[in-house]
């Protein structure tokens, strides 16, 4: 500290040297702190900082605010070396624009501080000049006062009875000046200071009593207690009482008394998987001890794209060492020693134990999802506080960026452009051809205007060639400039992209199942193509419907054999990756051609993570024929979170105000837009698409060790006679869907929990409106957003159950008619 301050004297020296008689030198901080070396919170030593001002001309006019102010401040030892007494930092704004004949900002309420003008104390100058400051207050508070109801009548009419009084002054002579100036001041520094006491509370009663709701309410859902739907409309209902009779402090205070008592009584209740806390493996503790706990530092928020690294990585790791237990346990370790007899078939058991071990893909998937990790940091976004992370330019100035992407006046470049044309070109064509070929080889996209072969193989292809001519048209417009006529002809390549993905979602909510029968030839044979299917393919792709299946047993083929329902496999899966498809063709329109490949890289790794979480519960028995209950396990999806909290950062995204891509909203659209809520959807579904994306696709934890599971399963063992269709008839599905659906929301609720014991203990922090307040409302904007698409996908899902009973009751109709004939 001795070396920095010594330098900075010789800075400051070298400053002073060089300035003239008309050059004012300020020095201050803009914190204090304790004597060990802590700010950002509210005690005197944190919230008082110096300011030095030094000119070469002796314009100073005689520091009357010592006399004003020494009196209240010798109370403090820290105040005593105050040579003009104090002052507030918002003072320096009406000062400087004085100083430098500018108008002082509309929305001001500091006061100028006299000892820093050049003009005469007492004099008619620095009258005008304080006045003048005096009514811009006035206006101000009139005008915001107008429209936000901060005084009540009397009091603002008291406020305006002040500053008439003391603008209406006697200026016949230098002492009533003087005194004029001084009473004005009064009137601006204790209107101020009126206006502090009301900005500045917080109700610490109501505050805390809404935190104890939410914790209790957070704990009830993780503990899932049989009746929490009924606690939560008990509570909802004493809410809308509240709200209807004002009185939310009792009406709080119940819900808070409420819900912990039932979260403190769970536990308790009789022993049944649904009345105990989950068990605290690595992925759930993370997401609901760690995380919320760091984000009360700033330190982590500043830093959370790097953490969420290492969480998202760290889980991961913790599945394939869980899932290497199960392989353990199948398998054995072999412990005995080599003799020379069984030497050969020993070293055989060893070697098939190895393979078995680590040369499945489950290994190679881990590794693979790492290094995408770790490469998708080259996409984080800097943060204002993130100086390590810009960039020289060009002319060598800072430039915000990435971590790893050329900033602007690089990537504007003909080779970089070229670049970059081409990988989204291959982005675009490995992301359409990938989930087409992937839904087709699930056994679906195969009956003629069903949405599974109508979405994914004309509208999405139709709409990445669109949006790739987009992303050329605007490359090319970088380097000239282009006729608002020209861009408004242009606008038709992005809204093409728009009608073909409205399409898309039309044609899934109408026509989303993807089933129909198929009938074997006079031989038994079933054919796909021309060419014949094993009974392997039958029950992998199609699930032969057997004549014993009530549900849709239909006879009276030539051959005696009963025709196979062609898509229920896959039934279910495949409509949500196909509206997870339309979903991120939305977000890749609206987001940089730079992170085309990023969103690619999302979709694999979505895929490699449910294959993970699949193998992990390989050993939980998930056969549709027993009498338990089906639930995805606590640990898959705090997995799933911690890959929703990772991408949000690998798209683009950080949590600061001035990250936001406001862009976005005019992606095919030019001048204003005449609604909000056009623009608001646009970008709310750029900043949000991690969390929209993984909402959508939740269902698919449940579903994919069911049905689609192949890379990290054991094959041997896969029941393929359990298929999705089973599931969505069967009594279990509605209470497993809104299971996973409460676990999702549960553990996005503990992260919200943490903002907001974040701005509650931090409401005062010197850095609460730079980070921590901006870091709570994206939390509650995207707590919000991941409610909605939750309730979305659970209708979606009923609707689609409906569909596919009404199939089933047609095909039994048809079957009745031939039978009768």
């Amino acid at each position: 500290m001795k070396l920095k301050l010594e330098q900075m004297n010789k800075v400051i020296e070298t400053i002073v040297e060089s300035m003239d008689e008309n050059t004012l030198l300020l020095i201050l901080g803009d914190h204090g702190m304790t004597q060990t070396g802590d700010h950002g919170g509210e005690s005197d030593d944190e919230t008082n900082a110096a300011l030095f001002a030094y000119s070469p001309t002796p314009a100073f006019n005689g520091m009357w605010r010592n006399e004003e102010f020494k009196n209240k401040s010798s109370a403090h030892d820290n105040h005593n070396m105050c040579q003009a007494g104090l002052v507030q930092q918002i003072d320096l704004v009406p000062t400087i624009s004085t100083l430098i004949k500018s108008g002082i900002p509309s929305s001001n309420l500091g006061s100028i501080i006299t000892d820093l003008l050049p003009t005469a104390e007492g004099s008619l100058e620095e009258w005008n000049d304080v006045s003048k400051n005096a009514r811009q207050i006035l206006d101000y508070l009139t005008t915001y006062n107008s429209q936000h109801s901060l005084f009540s009548d009397a009091d603002m009419e008291e406020i305006n009875d002040k500053f008439t009084d003391a603008l209406d002054a006697d200026l016949s002579g230098q002492q009533q000046l003087k005194a004029s100036t001084r009473k004005l001041l009064h009137v601006m520094i204790e209107t101020r200071e009126r206006c502090r006491s009301l900005w500045a509370q917080f109700d610490i009663a109501l505050m805390t009593i809404g935190l104890g709701v939410f914790a209790a309410a957070a704990s009830l859902l993780l503990c899932s207690v049989r009746k929490a739907k009924l606690w939560f409309a008990v509570t909802a209902i004493c809410a809308c009482v509240g709200i209807y009779t004002s009185s939310s402090y009792l009406i709080l205070t119940l819900q808070c008394i409420i819900l912990s008592l039932c979260a403190l009584i769970s536990p308790l209740q009789p022993n049944t998987k649904k009345n105990s806390l989950p068990p605290l493996t690595f992925p759930l503790v993370i997401s609901v001890l760690v995380v919320p706990f760091c984000l009360t530092s700033n330190s982590y928020v500043i830093n959370e794209d790097d953490a969420s690294v290492f969480f998202y990585v760290s889980a991961l790791l913790w599945t394939y060492i869980s899932t290497l237990k199960c392989q353990v346990d199948r398998y054995g370790v072999p412990t005995k020693r080599f003799n020379p007899v069984g030497r050969s078939s020993k070293r055989q058991s060893v070697f098939t134990y190895m393979r078995k071990l680590f040369l499945q893909g489950r290994l190679m998937g881990v590794l693979g999802l790492i290094l995408v990790a770790r490469f998708c940091k080259q996409f984080f976004i800097c943060r204002p506080e993130q100086t390590w992370c810009y960039s020289k330019g060009l002319n060598n100035d800072d430039q915000p960026g990435t971590h790893g992407i050329a900033q602007e006046d690089q990537i504007n470049q003909p080779s970089t452009i070229y670049w970059r044309l081409g990988i989204g070109f291959v982005s675009l064509v490995v992301f359409t051809y990938s989930v087409k070929n992937f839904i087709r080889n699930g056994g679906n996209a195969r009956k003629a205007l069903s949405a599974p072969s109508t979405a994914p193989v004309f509208f999405i292809p139709i709409a990445a060639l669109f949006t790739f001519v987009h992303w050329a048209v605007q490359a090319g417009s970088t380097s000239k400039t282009v006729s608002v006529e020209m861009a408004n002809q242009l606008n038709f390549i992005p809204l093409t992209v728009y009608v073909m993905l409205f399409l898309s979602v039309v044609w899934w909510l109408l026509s989303p199942v993807d089933v129909h029968l198929m009938y074997p030839d006079r031989y038994g044979k079933y054919h796909d193509q021309r060419h014949p299917l094993s009974r392997r393919d039958l029950l992998r792709m199609y699930y032969q419907v057997m004549s014993n299946d009530k549900t849709s047993a239909i006879q009276g083929t030539p051959s005696g054999v009963p025709p196979a329902a062609f898509g229920l496999y896959t039934l279910v899966s495949a409509a949500m990756i196909g509206i997870g498809q339309v979903v991120l063709m939305f977000a890749i329109l609206l987001s940089d051609l730079n992170y085309a490949p990023v969103y690619v890289m999302l979709m694999f790794s979505v895929y490699i993570l449910l294959e993970l979480i699949s193998s992990h519960e390989e050993g939980e028995d998930f056969s549709l024929n027993d009498s338990e209950e089906i639930r995805a396990s606590w640990s898959g999806v705090a997995c799933w979170v911690l890959s929703c909290t990772f991408w949000w950062f690998a798209t683009g995204h950080q949590t600061s105000i001035s990250s936001i891509p406001w862009d976005s909203a005019y992606v095919g659209y030019q001048g204003s837009h005449k609604t909000v809520w056009i623009p608001a959807l646009m970008v709310g579904t750029n900043v949000f698409a991690s969390q929209i994306l993984h909402t959508i696709m939740l269902p698919l934890v449940l579903l994919w060790p069911i049905s689609r599971a192949s890379l990290f399963m054991d094959r041997k063992k896969k029941k393929f006679y359990d298929s999705e269709h089973v599931l969505l008839l069967s009594k279990q599905f509605r209470p497993a869907l809104e299971d996973l659906i409460i676990k999702h929301l549960t553990l996005h609720g503990f992260k919200l929990l943490g903002c907001l014991v974040s701005a509650y203990f931090h409401r005062r922090h010197l850095m609460v409106w730079k980070i921590f307040a901006p870091r709570f409302i994206y939390e509650v904007v995207s707590f919000v957003v991941i409610s909605f698409v939750s309730i979305i996908v659970y209708a979606f899902m009923l609707l689609f159950g409906k569909y596919y009973q009404s199939w089933i009751d047609t095909m039994n109709d048809a079957n009745e008619q031939q039978f009768l004939k």
